[in-house]
């Protein structure tokens, strides 16, 4: 009897500790959603004072019919140089070129930019990754590699990590190729899709509140999935050749 009232107890206070963990979920997600909001349009303000977003127009207007090329390789060299800030390219291919033709020059940029630092990485190993990483990114990434296959898709999919440092670092571990492309490849769109849209929203500013709340309720989705990831070390290992020796102390 003493067993079965202690099994009740411990039931009940599951299900009360699982209310209260949901309760504060909600909200999480509740401010979440009002901050990055808030962010977002301060920072759109910014942009539009501190980026000169017509002569960059007029720097990419200069190659003509090759101009989405020219994107595109910028986009994709800045992947592979981690130290450049990425994000305002993203978001310039939309002022430039539309939500709907940003996002897919952006969307192909960043693919090709993630596959070069990825490969790189396994060829070249940690000395490589390093010479572009600082010692504490190298650390703060390399532990959210190790949770689960949709967690790394989460990676690319929200607009907040670095995703030349991820690609970099992916690059080390023994994840297969197949699945680091699909990973990678699935997990852009949102990503490029939510910039692209306050990209197009600098050049159409009537729309420019409606874009914002709208990549703001996708951001705060994927943030809210986060949540539910649960951290898997069995998902990513170490690639074989950048295993530290566990000999050497």
């Amino acid at each position: 009897m003493i067993n079965q009232l202690d099994l009740i107890y411990y039931e009940q206070s599951v299900t009360s500790m699982s209310r209260i963990i949901l309760t504060w979920r909600y909200i999480l997600a509740v401010v979440a959603t009002l901050a990055i909001l808030a962010a977002s349009y301060w920072l759109l303000d910014v942009m539009v004072f501190r980026m000169d977003m017509r002569g960059f127009d007029q720097f990419i207007g200069q190659f003509g019919v090759v101009a989405p090329l020219v994107m595109i390789g910028l986009i994709a060299a800045e992947v592979v140089i981690a130290p450049l800030p990425g994000g305002w390219l993203a978001i310039a291919t939309g002022y430039l070129f539309g939500s709907l033709l940003g996002s897919l020059y952006a969307y192909l940029g960043n693919v090709i930019g993630a596959a070069i630092a990825f490969e790189l990485a396994r060829a070249l190993g940690q000395p490589f990754v390093r010479h572009f990483v600082s010692e504490k990114k190298y650390a703060l990434y390399s532990a959210k590699l190790t949770t689960s296959r949709f967690g790394l898709a989460l990676l690319y999919a929200i607009p907040l990590f670095p995703i030349d440092i991820v690609s970099l670092l992916l690059g080390m571990t023994g994840i297969r190729r197949r699945d680091y492309y699909l990973i990678m490849a699935l997990g852009f769109i949102p990503n490029m899709v939510a910039l692209n849209f306050v990209g197009a929203g600098i050049a159409v500013p009537e729309y420019r509140f409606v874009m914002l709340i709208l990549v703001a309720v996708v951001i705060t989705y994927f943030v809210w999935k986060t949540l539910k990831v649960r951290v898997t070390n069995s998902t990513v290992q170490p690639h074989p050749a950048n295993t530290p020796n566990q000999t050497q102390h």
